[in-house]
């Protein structure tokens, strides 16, 4: 088993990489093997819309997607970790969504299911705006809607974490790291039945 995570928050030891960190141990204590890609630390550029890739050739950007896409192809579980950006990902997560696009075939009705097939995939964000007004407002929840939209065709099933009114304060991380430990091992109590 292999659990892949995508961690898209700028601030190493904050709330979303210790969220990440958090899960991954817990999937790793489940017996899986465990990546983690900082998406922030790696080279992602921009889609040139160039469709080499729905061609299937390679890729022309040169850079770390295609390591980040054969990761998640074998993976079993995807945790992806995002802090909330104006309702959304922050620009290295939006650029490897972008990137992903002969991973997804396009009917009529939308994206088809795509390569990679998790069976779970976990989707935690955080943001500074308190609860209930994060959703209300639609600023956790543009982000969550984000990820969804960006993992729905995988038809893996997908457990959502959101930690509002999170400043960073190591009380908050404590709070958000202890939702992402639950929702894990969640996650891991499913993988062994």
């Amino acid at each position: 088993m292999k659990a892949v995570a995508l961690m898209a928050s700028p601030r190493r030891g904050g709330v979303i990489d210790s969220m990440t960190d958090a899960a991954l141990e817990v999937l790793r204590g489940a017996g899986c093997e465990t990546v983690k890609h900082d998406l922030y630390r790696l080279e992602i550029g921009p889609c040139m819309a160039c469709y080499a890739c729905m061609k299937g050739d390679p890729c022309p950007v040169g850079d770390d997607v295609s390591g980040i896409l054969a990761d998640m192809e074998e993976a079993d579980v995807i945790v992806m970790g995002s802090p909330t950006y104006w309702s959304s990902v922050p620009a290295p997560a939006k650029a490897l969504f972008d990137r992903c696009m002969a991973y997804f075939e396009v009917g009529k009705l939308g994206p088809k299911r795509g390569k990679p097939k998790p069976s779970r995939v976990l989707l935690m964000t955080a943001c500074l705006c308190p609860s209930p007004f994060d959703r209300l407002g639609g600023i956790s929840s543009g982000c969550m809607r984000s990820m969804k939209a960006f993992f729905r065709p995988t038809r893996a099933r997908i457990t959502r974490v959101t930690a509002a009114g999170t400043s960073g304060s190591p009380e908050d991380r404590d709070r958000a790291v202890a939702k992402a430990t639950r929702a894990a091992r969640r996650i891991a109590g499913s993988l062994k039945g």
